[in-house]
C-alpha cells in the first residue's frame, strides 16, 4: 500500500513530480492505490485513470521502464540524499527513453 503521507509530496506545486503538466495517472486495481490517495491527486488536478480489471498487457510498457530503471540504476547505487535520487532517475529515464525513440 502507498502510504497516505508519501504520496503528499508527490503533489507539490513547487518540486512534486505530478506537478504540472501532468493531467492522468494511471493505475491497476492493486490494493496499494487506496481511496484516499486517489483523493490526493484528484485534490492536485491529476485524474486517476484506473486500467481494466485482469489487463496485464495494458500496463507492460511502464512494468517494463521499472524493471529497467531498479536493474540499471537503483539496485547499484546507494542514495544518501534525494537530489541524488532525483539526478539518477532523471538521466536513466532520459537514457531510456532515447533508447526506445532510437
Amino acid at each position: 500500500m502507498v502510504p497516505i503521507s508519501a504520496s503528499r509530496p508527490g503533489t507539490d506545486a513547487f518540486d512534486g513530480f505530478l506537478r504540472t503538466p501532468v493531467r492522468y495517472v494511471l493505475m491497476d486495481r492493486d490494493t496499494k492505490f487506496p481511496a484516499e490517495f486517489q483523493a490526493i491527486l484528484t485534490a492536485a488536478d491529476v485524474k486517476p485513470v484506473l486500467l481494466p480489471p485482469k489487463s496485464p498487457n495494458c500496463n507492460a510498457r511502464l512494468e517494463r521502464f521499472f524493471r529497467s530503471l531498479k536493474d540499471e540504476a537503483l539496485s547499484r547505487i546507494i542514495f544518501f540524499s534525494e537530489t541524488a535520487l532525483r539526478e539518477t532517475v532523471n538521466a536513466t529515464t532520459a537514457s531510456l527513453q532515447s533508447r526506445e525513440n532510437a
